[in-house]
């Protein structure tokens, strides 16, 4: 038997799942099913923590033949030299070759037909079925996001269970299974719709009205900070001030304000210190320094949503982006590679716009995130008694008085 024959896919009818690996390898072979090595077996352990089955899914791969030497890129994509316009140096690509093309054709038929049939979620697993069904890549970031194509096929994003296998991440079943319960979720509700958000950049007067207004307009508002390093002689600042707030009427609005002046900063103060709605901030222990420093000294009622996230899952990481693809990765696919890596450069309009965006998206996505950990489990006693040290430890800091952080931590865990 050749160890390099088709793979055939197995569509079940009128199934809504559709699991897309890469290529079939050597036990798919000679097994002819997908997914049934040791990466298969990995699988179905995340199926059933998501509360699926085998049986429930659909099961095929981007490309149908396991490629030579089991190594992808070598087998369906060739090299392409271009010339870099102006300079005339030469930059080496892969481009798609034939074969890959002619899969990639066959994929999204397959796909067409089985949508007829009730396929509503097709979960990519790796970056090659990620680049083809939403031009995307680096999977390791972007799992548990979700894109819904105009097709109305949704694309749910999952670190193929190969890699979780080579590089022992453990946590990475958790999180797989997590991504299948999404994907679970979005096939059995094909008529909800994610919330939208309206933003806005504007500096003087405008900025300093919507940030007033808010008080009066919004229960819940968010504030996100972009800071620069010091250069050139220059002390560290505040390049962006971004908020996002929710409105009575329950719409969800953003603003970015490049290069606050004190205007804002005073009207941010004001907004804070009536106190009559609540601030939500992601790490708000490096946020509120710098807004201390502009005269924003920030007191209850507040929600840092990196405390409350990892006071409920202690046992995965922390940062913004992880979090709101836990909860929000079908309204708010992964971000940050849109502009984490404009951070102190020198920006084209189109990098000053996508900057921007990118700080408006950190606000909405903190604001909506903390409805989401709100759901999820209301903050216990001993996050509230957390939420009100935090504060008198700030202040005392502030003060130059000394800070027993053993004894804080010592009483937190005895709470």
């Amino acid at each position: 038997m050749s160890l390099y024959r088709e793979v055939l896919p197995t569509w079940r009818p009128g199934a809504a799942l559709a699991i897309v690996g890469e290529a079939p390898g050597a036990n798919e072979v000679l097994l002819g099913e997908s997914f049934v090595g040791p990466s298969g077996k990995l699988l179905d352990k995340m199926l059933t923590m998501a509360g699926l089955a085998r049986r429930d899914v659909s099961l095929t791969n981007l490309v149908q033949r396991r490629p030579l030497d089991n190594d992808f890129e070598a087998a369906m994509y060739v090299p392409r030299v271009s010339t870099l316009a102006g300079s005339g140096r030469k930059k080496h690509l892969l481009q798609p070759s034939d074969e890959l093309r002619e899969w990639t054709a066959l994929l999204w038929a397959e796909l067409e037909a089985a949508q007829a049939d009730g396929l509503r979620v097709a979960v990519a697993c790796g970056n090659e079925v990620l680049q083809v069904l939403t031009g995307l890549r680096n999977i390791a970031a972007r799992r548990g996001s979700a894109w819904r194509l105009p097709s109305g096929l949704w694309v749910v994003a999952l670190l193929h269970p190969a890699a979780i296998l080579h590089g022992a991440q453990w946590e990475e079943l958790i999180i797989g299974a997590h991504v299948l319960e999404r994907a679970r979720w979005l096939a059995e509700h094909p008529v909800w719709q994610p919330r939208a958000w309206t933003g806005l950049v504007a500096t003087g007067e405008e900025a300093a009205s919507w940030i007033t207004e808010t008080a009066a307009s919004a229960f819940r508002w968010s504030v996100d900070l972009e800071t620069i390093p010091a250069a050139d002689g220059k002390p560290p600042a505040v390049s962006v001030l971004g908020l996002a707030r929710t409105l009575l009427n329950g719409e969800t609005e953003a603003l970015c304000v490049p290069w606050p002046t004190a205007q804002h900063w005073q009207a941010l103060g004001r907004l804070v210190a009536l106190a009559q709605s609540c601030l939500v901030n992601h790490h708000l222990a490096y946020d509120a320094a710098w807004l201390d420093l502009h005269g924003v000294h920030v007191t209850a009622p507040y929600m840092d949503t990196m405390q409350t996230w990892h006071h409920q899952h202690p046992e995965l990481p922390k940062g913004l982006d992880f979090a709101a693809m836990w909860h929000l990765g079908a309204e708010l696919p992964y971000w940050k590679s849109e502009g984490r890596h404009l951070h102190g450069k020198r920006r084209t309009n189109q990098e000053q716009l996508d900057y921007w965006q990118y700080n408006q998206k950190d606000s909405v996505a903190a604001l909506w995130l903390s409805y989401e950990l709100d759901k999820a489990a209301p903050r216990s006693v001993r996050y509230q008694w957390l939420s009100q040290t935090w504060s008198l430890a700030r202040e005392m800091t502030q003060r130059g008085l000394p800070l027993n952080s053993h004894a804080v931590k010592q009483a937190s865990c005895t709470i």
